[in-house]
């Protein structure tokens, strides 16, 4: 079973994009995020992300891959 890690990511503009730490436990990176000061630009925030990997980089395509599954609304209506 794969280990999981909680990733703290600088979302600006509503997308992921830069991860400042990757952390053992939600608690922790929580925390860590409630010390950051929100970037100023629209729609910008800190989150805390569940991520199977350590690499910056990696946990950072795994949240814009995570984003993604979340963001897509199939189309249900499609025979009416």
């Amino acid at each position: 079973m794969n280990q999981l890690f909680w990733a703290c990511v600088a979302i600006l503009a509503s997308e992921p994009y830069y991860v400042m730490g990757i952390m053992q436990t939600r608690e922790h990176c929580e925390n860590v995020a409630s010390k950051y000061e929100t970037p100023s630009v629209y729609n910008s925030s800190i989150k805390c992300y569940p991520v199977n990997v350590t690499d910056p980089y990696e946990a950072l395509k795994q949240i814009q891959a995570l984003r993604t599954l979340i963001d897509y609304e199939p189309n249900t209506n499609s025979n009416r």
